[in-house]
């Protein structure tokens, strides 16, 4: 009888040490797959931030708005470039850009001459052709795209 529970200790404690090896091995098996999914998804993220260069669309031609500030003639010729990352917004872009050039000639009109000598009035200027450019990408296609807007030329007469 004595060795019939030593028997049954021993069978005990090998399944226990079975277990306890299944369970390690299930959890190692799951630790390196974990470690093989986050890996390769940095790596896909990588990739993405590379081929995400920025992309420059230039305006054509660049604006000119007369002003008459204290009874003589003032001029701005302003350049603009706007700055995205999808490639594949170029082509409605290109598309929309007549409401573009139409809106930032309406924002220049609003302007006053004396604000856009000022940095934070040119920075402003910036801001509000910014605003009208992605609000009419966002309308006509879907997502705004443009991340960001400068200027080639800015010439105050």
């Amino acid at each position: 009888m004595a060795e019939n529970q030593t028997e049954h200790g021993t069978l005990t404690n090998n399944r226990r040490k079975k277990r306890f090896l299944l369970f390690a091995s299930i959890l190692v098996a799951a630790s390196i797959l974990g470690t093989i999914v986050i890996v390769l998804s940095l790596q896909s993220q990588q990739a993405q931030d590379e081929t995400l260069e920025a992309i420059y669309f230039t305006v054509e031609p660049s604006f000119k708005k007369h002003f008459m500030v204290s009874g003589r003639p003032r001029l701005i010729e302003l350049g603009v470039i706007f700055v995205l990352r999808d490639e594949r917004l170029l082509i409605p872009l290109t598309t929309h850009a007549p409401r573009m050039k139409s809106a930032i000639s309406l924002l220049l009109g609003d302007q006053q001459f004396a604000e856009l000598k000022k940095l934070p009035g040119r920075e402003l200027l910036k801001e509000k052709i910014l605003l009208a450019a992605q609000a009419i990408m966002q309308e006509e296609v879907g997502e705004d795209g443009i991340e960001k807007v400068l200027f080639s030329s800015y010439t105050l007469q």
